[in-house]
């Protein structure tokens, strides 16, 4: 019994999109480096992103953008692997469903077999030790995703707060 096969991990960055908005001739790109050279060279189009391009800060469209494209990934990987996540319910039910498929077969051919060769069985079956590495692999992804997701909030946040400096700033307070 060899090492199955799993399939490779999705790669690790969220996806490139470029976008033109519409009625603006602004180009948009989804790699960060793009889009703080972006920040720093377009025109603003109104207070907010004048202030974006001064601190060469990336566009908070362009991070919601960036949002958008991971949320379907990271929400369905989350029902698995995150807070509350169903993976070890799916786990125990594949392993259930492989002993009983066992059980069944050596009850057809007429052999009595112990409910612990049963589950040893079950676990050292290739279809478990499939799932078990998918489950790793997409795992990693989640954790992935969701430190992205994080990374980018904090940049919104940032954002926010340099808006409400400038504001502060222009009061004179």
């Amino acid at each position: 019994m060899g090492v199955p096969d799993v399939p490779s991990a999705t790669p690790c960055a969220l996806p490139r999109a470029d976008k033109i908005l519409a009625g603006d001739s602004l180009l948009i790109a989804m790699d960060p480096i793009t889009a703080r050279e972006s920040a720093r060279t377009m025109p603003a189009h109104d207070a907010f992103e004048e202030l974006e391009a001064r601190a060469g800060i990336t566009h908070l469209h362009i991070l919601q953008a960036r949002l958008d494209a991971s949320r379907d990934e990271w929400s369905r990987l989350g029902a698995l692997h995150g807070p509350g996540g169903k993976y070890d319910q799916l786990r125990k039910a594949m392993l259930d469903a492989i002993a009983l498929r066992y059980r069944s077969a050596c009850a057809d051919a007429g052999t009595k077999v112990t409910e612990s060769a049963i589950t040893e069985y079950a676990h050292a079956a290739d279809e478990y030790r499939v799932f078990l590495d998918r489950g790793v692999i997409d795992h990693a992804r989640y954790l992935q995703i969701d430190a992205e997701r994080d990374g980018i909030m904090t940049e919104i946040n940032r954002g926010q707060a340099l808006a409400r400096f400038a504001a502060a700033e222009r009061q004179g307070g």
